[in-house]
C-alpha cells in the first residue's frame, strides 16, 4: 500500500508528460496556388479569372499539446490574375485586350492547427492569417491586334505591397508528410492607396501543399 501512492503519481506524471508534450517541428513545403480577384467599383462587382502559380519556402511548427499547435514560416509566392476585357494603361484604352498580371511576394503565415491522431496517421485542421509582402509585380496586356505591351512596375502604379488574407485548411499526415488543401480568403484591399476609396479589389485562391515536418 505505501507503493501504490508513488506508483500513481509516476503513472499520472508519465501521462500527463504524454498527452502535454510540446515539441518543436521544421521543414521544407511547397504548394501549387490558383488565385483571382474580385473587384468591386461604383456597386459594379467584376471577378477576373484565376492563374496558376506556386508557393515555396519553408515552415516551423510547435506543438503546445499533441492536438493543438501553432505553425508559421516564411515562402516564396507568385500569385496572379487574368481577363479578357477593356483595360486601361497609363491612359492609354485597350478595347477587348487580354491582361495577365503575376505577382511576387514573400509571404508569412501563422496558423493554429488542430489534429485528430489515428496512429501514426493523423487529420489536420489549421485555420490562420498570411501576411505578404510586395516584391515585384508585372503585368502583360496584349490587345486583339496581338499587340503586346508589358509593365514591371504594378506595386507602384496600382497595388499596394502589403497584402493579407485568411487561410483554411483540411490536411492529412502520415508520420512527417502533410498534404493540405485550403482556401485563403481574401481580406484586404489591395489596390494603391489613392485608389482605396473609390476601389475595392481582393485576392482568393485554392492552394494544395505538400510538406515534410521534422
Amino acid at each position: 500500500m505505501k507503493h501504490l501512492l508513488p506508483i500513481t503519481f509516476l503513472l499520472s506524471a508519465l501521462t500527463f508528460q504524454t498527452a502535454f508534450s510540446q515539441e518543436w517541428h521544421f521543414g521544407p513545403a511547397a504548394s501549387y496556388v490558383n488565385t483571382n480577384i474580385k473587384v468591386k467599383s461604383d456597386s459594379e462587382k467584376t471577378e477576373w479569372r484565376g492563374v496558376s502559380g506556386f508557393q515555396i519556402g519553408g515552415f516551423a511548427g510547435y506543438d503546445f499539446i499533441d492536438y493543438i499547435g501553432l505553425q508559421s514560416g516564411i515562402l516564396f509566392a507568385m500569385t496572379g490574375y487574368e481577363a479578357n476585357n477593356g483595360v486601361v494603361y497609363k491612359q492609354t484604352a485597350y478595347t477587348l485586350a487580354k491582361e495577365k498580371t503575376r505577382l511576387f511576394n514573400l509571404m508569412f503565415p501563422l496558423y493554429v492547427i488542430g489534429k485528430i491522431p489515428i496512429g501514426d496517421f493523423s487529420i489536420n485542421l489549421e485555420a490562420g492569417p498570411q501576411f505578404y509582402a510586395g516584391l515585384a509585380g508585372r503585368t502583360t496586356v496584349t490587345t486583339i491586334k496581338e499587340e503586346e505591351y508589358t509593365y514591371s512596375n504594378i506595386f507602384d502604379e496600382s497595388l499596394d505591397r502589403f497584402n493579407c488574407d485568411i487561410h483554411f485548411g483540411l490536411g492529412f499526415q502520415y508520420t512527417g508528410a502533410r498534404l493540405t488543401f485550403g482556401y485563403n480568403l481574401g481580406v484586404y484591399n489591395v489596390v494603391a492607396k489613392e485608389y482605396k476609396n473609390d476601389i475595392d479589389a481582393k485576392l482568393s485562391g485554392f492552394v494544395v501543399t505538400f510538406a515534410y515536418m521534422f
